[in-house]
């Protein structure tokens, strides 16, 4: 996808500057990503933008400059935010401690934290613990699955954990899950840009990634939302290793524009702040 194409997806409504603006107050009220905020943007620091911090997965009633948004609400209006968490991970960084497709365990591999929704928010229905609930203990089919770290208050799901394992270590293994978290699978990016495939369900929210454009048996191996044919999809992985190393190269084919000119991809987001305030 070029940049003209990504511009309008990211902000896909023209906006026009209204006194609603709440820029100022989060800038007050989020040290930490207004900070970011104020060094990626410094000429908007005055600019009637309303914002969010944050991970969003609610559909928004007035137009918003988010990091992540639900697939098809155009009141999101997506910024590369929280870049430390979610663009770190360069393709580069990737191929120094990738292996080679035909070197891969054709196994399955997932570790992450615990985050997602809280138990007032129906957590034993969220991605991450239907994942880990289900394949905690099938280490013998071929899925090693566990928890790395107990994090938001869920102590009771200690017992998932196992032990973390390094990036190095994870592309290891041909197959690895992107589960949705607190809003997107923060994996993902380096996933698409290794030799390996994603394994995932369709996703629900997106963010300057534009996960809504990646297409199941093209840029990922896809499951159900409830990962019960995770045992079943890898079977099909073992019988096609020829399809599966296409996808891992359509997904790095699709995540190398996104890291291939930094300044560009500032200058695009510029002139989406710019449409946003009607300037474009």
């Amino acid at each position: 996808m070029d940049h003209l194409s990504r511009f309008y997806t990211y902000c896909p409504i023209p906006r026009s500057a209204d006194a609603a603006g709440n820029l100022q107050e989060c800038l007050r009220s989020d040290a930490r990503y207004g900070a970011e905020f104020l060094k990626l943007y410094p000429g908007f620091a005055d600019k009637p933008l309303r914002v969010a911090f944050g991970d969003n997965t609610t559909r928004l009633a007035t137009p918003t400059i988010v990091k992540s948004r639900c697939i098809g609400d155009t009141n999101g209006v997506l910024l590369p935010l929280h870049q430390a968490r979610h663009w770190s991970i360069t393709p580069a960084m990737v191929r120094a401690q990738d292996v080679p497709w035909h070197q891969k365990h054709m196994a399955v591999v997932w570790r992450g934290a615990t985050t997602g929704k809280s138990r007032s928010e129906d957590f034993q229905k969220h991605p991450r613990t239907l994942l880990v609930q289900r394949w905690h203990d099938c280490q013998h089919q071929g899925i090693d699955v566990a928890y790395s770290q107990v994090v938001q208050g869920k102590k009771d799901l200690a017992p998932l954990v196992r032990n973390e394992l390094s990036l190095r270590e994870q592309l290891q293994f041909a197959l690895i899950v992107c589960v949705e978290g607190n809003d997107v699978a923060t994996n993902l990016k380096w996933v698409l840009a290794s030799n390996s495939v994603p394994v995932m369900p369709p996703p629900r929210y997106e963010t300057w990634l534009l996960e809504s454009h990646l297409r199941p048996m093209i840029h990922y191996v896809p499951v159900r939302p409830d990962f019960e044919d995770l045992h079943i999809m890898l079977e099909w992985c073992r019988r096609n290793p020829e399809r599966c190393k296409a996808i891992a190269a359509a997904g790095q084919r699709y995540v190398a524009p996104f890291f291939a000119d930094p300044r560009a991809e500032h200058r695009l987001a510029v002139q989406v702040l710019r449409r946003y305030l009607g300037e474009q």
